[in-house]
């Protein structure tokens, strides 16, 4: 059902090598009928690229530095020594997108390529939400509030409170 655009992963990479970046991302766009032209031309001069250090980036993680989405980008392969994606859950880019942002030094943005593309169907898993996925949701985020505050990012992690209190009130 994904689709990502041509250029993506070239994009990533040069971007990767260009900044040093441990983490280098990607918008990424939701689309239902009307498919994507995932082979539009492009330039990579095109696009602005930010780079952050891991302490802004952890603190600002919704949507200004770091939106947490493992398939809209490049990581390093070292951030992934002794961590794995858990089993069996939902939203394990976001959990997994944490710890990974935890070990990193950098991240690179890019500000207007949104290259990964998304859809939602009526029977997709994105619709479906029972109360096992409540209960995970609410086991991983605490897990990300407690790797969160055994480091130095207090900000993040009340940011993450306020964010699962307007999803689950």
């Amino acid at each position: 059902d994904d689709l990502i655009n041509c250029h993506l992963l070239a994009f990533l990479k040069r971007a990767q090598s260009e900044t040093d970046a441990d983490i280098v991302y990607c918008g990424a766009l939701r689309f239902s009928d009307d498919v994507p032209d995932v082979f539009a031309s492009d330039s990579y001069e095109n696009h602005e690229i930010r780079v952050y250090d891991q302490e802004y980036a952890m603190t600002n993680a919704f949507g200004i530095a770091y939106t947490p989405t493992v398939w809209a980008e490049i990581i390093r392969k070292s951030l992934f020594d002794d961590l794995h994606f858990p089993d069996a859950k939902r939203a394990e880019d976001l959990w997994i997108s944490y710890h990974l942002l935890n070990r990193c030094r950098k991240v690179a943005h890019f500000k207007s390529f949104a290259a990964y593309y998304y859809r939602i169907t009526p029977g997709s898993a994105m619709t479906k939400i029972t109360a096992r996925h409540i209960e995970d949701d609410m086991k991983m985020r605490l897990d990300i509030f407690q790797t969160m505050f055994a480091g130095r990012y207090a900000v993040a992690a009340q940011k993450l409170a306020r964010q699962t209190k307007r999803i689950f009130l």
